[in-house]
């Protein structure tokens, strides 16, 4: 069988890939990527009959139960109760991974009261399985100093700090947030942990001017309100932040210095719940941002150009891209 890969991030077709894409192998840029384009292609070969995907995963048996009962419908015939049963079965497999973390607040009390300048909600929380995977990839790198654009409740902050060394003074995270509210939100939080002022650096202000402050070298006067041990380099970067500012965070932490030699940065969302290499979700779901989107397809297109650095998707919720210097 002929399988067409995306043009998604790749600019390349399956039948003229090149061996080498500025200078990182194909299976860099690929494995992570065909792992997320299976899903899809489950459903469209099951239906045209042409291939038998294993279901191995919640995701993947998910999709075979709707690719089953899209065939079933595809024919014309009436919804039977098998058909809808898969449906059902999609659905709660689809619903069911995890909650959200900070549901219990009035974030809409907040908004309204003038205390945060945007309105605020349960879904701007990563969640608590990419803050446990987050925080085993601090651990797995040996990450001693981390800095995390976005933090927003703070659920990925606590994940990192928990996994750093306890009996290492260096050990730190500095986190970058807009809102004033937002610190006063989760600084106790921090501290009823075990993380207080020695383990968590919380900077507000927009996080262009945040880390233009962050070099080691930085001599303005506002600079000296940060500590030295919450300044770059980082051995881990992690971005979860307004995502049209994403192709600025990236240039001033890759031009500035802030990703040690040896560090890595991770960027969340960069499949912007499938948009990436399904464009034609914008016609059907209008509650995915269109903005978010165009912001998100510039932002790949731009790092895919650079060769400085080698690049990998993995598929953590909505896909996080792992980024390193090219040595």
């Amino acid at each position: 069988m002929k399988c067409e890969l995306p043009c998604f991030l790749l600019r390349f077709h399956s039948t003229t890939v090149s061996p080498n894409y500025h200078g990182r192998t194909v299976n860099q840029i690929l494995v992570a990527r065909l792992v997320l384009y299976l899903t899809s292609l489950t459903i469209t070969s099951a239906i045209k009959g042409r291939i038998d995907i294993p279901a191995e995963t919640p995701l993947f048996f998910a999709s075979k139960l709707v690719a089953e009962a899209l065939s079933e419908l595809s024919s014309g015939a009436p919804a039977s109760t098998s058909a809808l049963q898969r449906l059902r079965l999609a659905q709660t497999l689809l619903s069911s991974f995890e909650p959200y973390a900070t549901t219990s607040h009035d974030w809409a009390g907040v908004y309204e009261r003038g205390a945060s300048s945007l309105k605020l909600d349960l879904h701007f929380c990563a969640g608590p399985y990419e803050g446990a995977w987050l925080g085993q990839f601090v651990g797995a790198i040996c990450a001693m100093t981390v800095l995390e654009v976005g933090m927003r409740t703070g659920t990925t902050t606590l994940c990192i700090a928990e996994n750093l060394p306890r009996d290492d003074q260096k050990a730190h995270v500095t986190t970058l947030e807009l809102m004033e509210y937002l610190k006063g939100f989760v600084e106790p939080y921090f501290r009823a942990a075990g993380h207080g002022p020695e383990r968590i650096t919380v900077v507000t202000s927009k996080a262009s001017d945040s880390l233009k402050l962050l070099p080691s070298s930085g001599s303005s006067s506002d600079s000296k309100t940060i500590p030295e041990k919450a300044k770059g380099p980082f051995d881990l970067i992690f971005i979860d932040a307004d995502k049209g500012g994403y192709v600025e965070y990236y240039k001033l932490i890759i031009d500035g210095g802030l990703l040690a030699k040896t560090g890595t940065l991770l960027i969340d969302n960069t499949l912007c719940k499938g948009t990436a290499f399904a464009p034609g979700l914008l016609e059907v779901e209008p509650q995915i941002n269109l903005v978010n989107a165009k912001a998100i397809s510039e932002f790949n297109d731009m790092i895919l150009k650079d060769d400085r650095v080698n690049v990998t998707l993995l598929p953590v919720r909505d896909d996080v891209m792992m980024v390193n210097w090219r040595n």
